[in-house]
């Protein structure tokens, strides 16, 4: 297993158009192991993360998954989420894939670091 991280900088402020966090490689799957969440801010804010399965064309959208929504966030702090270890799938032809994304209540207030595993069975 390999140990990676995504760094997200300055995360949408609009739930429509959410920040892309990270997503599993075709024909593979990762195992989430922690989020960081910084308000850069000096002021209150929420932040939401949650796993949007795509589906191909003609399938039907399965629903979205919050692993934290609006989650308040104190100025000038860090939260720390996940226990345990938690995987993200990405199949050749199937018919979903997972994503992680996210997006808080203001445009350029919220950081994320992301930490996974690749290379798992």
């Amino acid at each position: 297993m390999n140990h990676q991280r995504e760094i997200r900088s300055s995360i949408s402020g609009d739930s429509g158009s959410p920040t892309e966090l990270v997503k599993p490689d075709e024909n593979s799957k990762i195992l989430l192991t922690g989020i960081l969440i910084c308000n850069t801010t000096g002021t209150d804010r929420t932040a939401s993360v949650y796993i949007a399965s795509h589906a191909k064309p003609g399938v039907s959208a399965r629903s979205n998954v919050f692993l934290a929504k609006d989650v308040a966030i104190p100025a000038n702090t860090t939260v720390e989420m996940i226990e345990g270890e938690y995987p993200l799938i990405r199949q050749r032809k199937a018919h979903y894939h997972d994503k992680l994304v996210g997006y808080a209540s203001a445009a350029s207030a919220i950081d994320i670091i992301i930490s996974y595993k690749t290379e798992i069975d």
